[in-house]
Parts: C-alpha cells; structure tokens; sequence
C-alpha cells in the first residue's frame, strides 16, 4: 500500500520534461513513476507488487501539488528526486543510444551518451559523491566504450547497454558491476553475495 508520496518544489510549476514522483511502500521500498503534470485537483490508483506480501497491491490517494506564491523556482531537488531524476536520465539515454546503435549510428549513440553523462556530470548529487548517481555515471560510461566499431557493439555494447537500462529502468539488480551493492539489492541479496564471495576466496 502506498505510504507517502514526496513532495518537491519543483512541481509547482508546468513541467514539460518527466518529473518523478517517489512513492514509499509500508516496507520502506521505494519506487518511482515518472510523468509530465498539468493537474487540478485529483486522485491517482497505484498498483504494484509487493515482494514482502507476496501479492499485487492497489491503493487510491489523493494527488496534490502544493502551490505557494513564494516557492523560489531555482531551488535544488530534493536530493531523492535528484536522484531518480539521474537514473531517469541515464534510463532514456541508454535506450536512444541503443536504438541508434541497432541503426549502425554509433557516433550518435555515443554522443547520446556523452550528453548523459554530462547532465549527470553537472549534478550536486554526482559532484558530492553520492555512490548511486556515481554508479549511473559509471554505467553510462562503461557503455560508451562499447561504441568503438560495430562489431564491439554488436557482441557487447548491445546487449550490456540492454541489461543496464532494464537494470535501472526496473529498479533491480542485475548481479553485474560494483554499483549493485549500492544501488537495488536488499540486504538478503547483499548477504548471501557476500557469503558466496567468502566461500570462494
């Protein structure tokens, strides 16, 4: 069942690219739509599966914006919007770029990605350290080496830049590259990956 939903500043105003909204389960999970507003006052039904109870959820809540004369319209995200903002970014950068890699455009795949990379480059959260928004960046680049010929691309690029963007796009890890432990496994996922690490070292 849908618990809270965050607010940010930024939804005061028309928004013509996504904006995510990050929805918090009663087991702490989060999760993230992402969606142009223009809204009066209204209510939104979220359905989502639940791993913990092992079932299909919905829930009705009311949607609303806070909409203040005052609120400063230069005014950072919140740093967990910033966040999905990043994955958002580097989520549709990586299905661009592969679709104009499937089309042999690797110079534009390429400068797809570079053009990510440098709106994640460009974000307080990345300039501070954050390791999840560090992890996209690293995603974003490691799939650009990829794009050196067609025949990398091909055995490679591709079907690495198709399991990062489902990775991220769904939310779940992939068990591949070090961002992982940080980024989508629980702590059942991070244990038993530990474990088998020690039972073959």
């Amino acid at each position: 069942m849908i618990e809270n939903i965050l607010r940010s500043p930024r939804w005061l105003q028309k928004t013509a690219a996504p904006v995510p909204l990050c929805l918090m389960s009663q087991a702490g999970q989060v999760g993230t739509l992402m969606f142009s507003i223009v809204m009066m006052r209204s209510s939104i039904q979220v359905r989502g599966f639940s791993v913990v109870a092992k079932r299909s959820e919905k829930d009705v809540k009311a949607l609303m914006v806070e909409r203040r004369v005052d609120a400063p319209s230069d005014e950072p995200r919140a740093e967990q919007v910033e966040r999905h903002w990043n994955r958002h970014v580097t989520n549709e950068a990586l299905e661009a770029a592969r679709r104009e890699g499937d089309r042999g455009s690797l110079q534009e795949a390429r400068q797809l990605l570079e053009d990510a990379s440098q709106i994640l480059g460009a974000s307080p959260l990345v300039q501070s350290g954050d390791p999840v928004c560090l992890g996209l960046l690293s995603d974003l680049r490691d799939c650009m080496d990829d794009l050196r010929n067609r025949q990398q691309y091909m055995t490679m690029g591709s079907k690495k830049m198709a399991m990062i963007s489902r990775k991220h796009g769904r939310q779940r890890a992939c068990n591949v590259g070090p961002d992982d432990a940080v980024s989508y496994t629980n702590a059942m996922q991070k244990e038993t990956r530990a474990a088998f690490k020690m039972s073959i070292a």
